[in-house]
């Protein structure tokens, strides 16, 4: 039996989140540093959603090239 979990909307959702931390760090008006660590939580949510769905789906993909 095989489970598949569609990584590509959680992927999404997760940039979605990353950058409205962005946005919201930028609209806050707090002090430099706070927008600053909001800049950088908000970036990186994106990169490793980006990383993060690119090695699950080369680890998927050599699973079923050797169930073949």
């Amino acid at each position: 039996m095989k489970v598949c979990v569609k990584l590509k909307p959680l992927a999404i959702l997760q940039k979605i989140f990353g950058w409205l931390i962005v946005i919201e760090a930028a609209k806050s008006g707090m002090e430099p540093a706070a927008v600053l660590l909001g800049y950088t939580l908000g970036i990186l949510l994106c990169e490793l959603a980006d990383v993060w769905y690119k090695l699950i789906y080369k680890y998927e993909q050599a699973i079923e090239k050797s169930a073949y």
